[in-house]
């Protein structure tokens, strides 16, 4: 991005300009310390840049241009003044500086918080992607079972039929499924497992977040559902089965859960 680029020459040079001057040192280091770390933020910045800058970042690179002017002139400003100037003048230079950096410092503060917003953005578009190829694959398993299914039917091949979950075998049940349902279990039918779960008080709400937001993948996700209510045992297994009846027909009937 060519207005980076520039603000990126323009740190460069007011950095050497605060580093090179002989009179306020104190100041001029505390400035050259604030355009270091504006210069590090602009080259994370362009190591990102895209095609189309977001207005919010185009307007902070804009304010951090006449920012970088500003500080320039001020330094030489008070450089040019002689030493009684700048003691007769102490209280007010003292004031144009702290100034100059809280608007850096507020500069900075709105680049950054753009620089999270993008990276934000790229990695929710990667877990999207991800969830919609999940979706997808689950789809094309569940048509196969259906095929097979129905093949079998068509032979005459005996299909074994779904046994009943007695509330005191429900978690053995859904440990013998467990490897099936984290297999085919998809990301839709998961939130609606929590939010079922949730009404029937066998998931409390930081449990339930904590499927959706600590296990990234869609397997993770239904693993970690699936032991944590069969720890909490028979009666939480069963309400679990009968949630994915009402929820997912077909997926209980695979699972031999109908």
């Amino acid at each position: 991005m060519e207005t980076i680029l520039t603000l990126l020459d323009v740190a460069e040079r007011l950095h050497s300009l605060c580093l090179t001057v002989q009179d306020n040192k104190d100041q001029c280091g505390r400035l050259a310390g604030h355009v270091s770390s504006l210069r590090t933020t602009l080259q994370e910045l362009q190591g990102r840049a895209q095609a189309c800058t977001p207005p919010t970042l185009e307007s902070g690179l804009a304010k951090l241009r006449t920012c970088f002017t500003d500080a320039e002139e001020l330094v030489r400003k008070y450089s040019r003044t002689g030493a009684l100037g700048r003691v007769w003048r102490a209280g007010a230079m003292e004031r144009e500086f702290e100034g100059m950096f809280q608007r850096l410092d507020d500069i900075r503060s709105l680049l950054s918080l753009s620089l999270q917003v993008e990276q934000r953005g790229q990695v929710q578009s990667v877990q999207d992607t991800v969830d919609r190829s999940e979706q997808k694959l689950d789809s094309l398993n569940d048509k196969m079972d259906k095929l097979l299914h129905s093949d079998r039917k068509v032979k005459g091949v005996p299909v074994t039929p779904a046994v009943p979950a007695l509330a005191q075998d429900a978690d053995k049940l859904l440990d013998a499924v467990r490897t099936q349902f984290v297999e085919k279990a998809s990301l839709p039918l998961l939130k609606q497992l929590l939010d079922g779960l949730q009404e029937e008080c066998v998931l409390n709400t930081e449990e339930a977040e904590a499927v959706l937001e600590e296990q990234s993948a869609r397997a993770d996700r239904a693993r970690y559902l699936i032991d944590v209510v069969r720890k909490k045992g028979c009666k939480a297994s069963q309400k679990m089965i009968a949630q994915l009846r009402q929820k997912d027909a077909s997926l209980a009937e695979t699972l031999g859960l109908a």
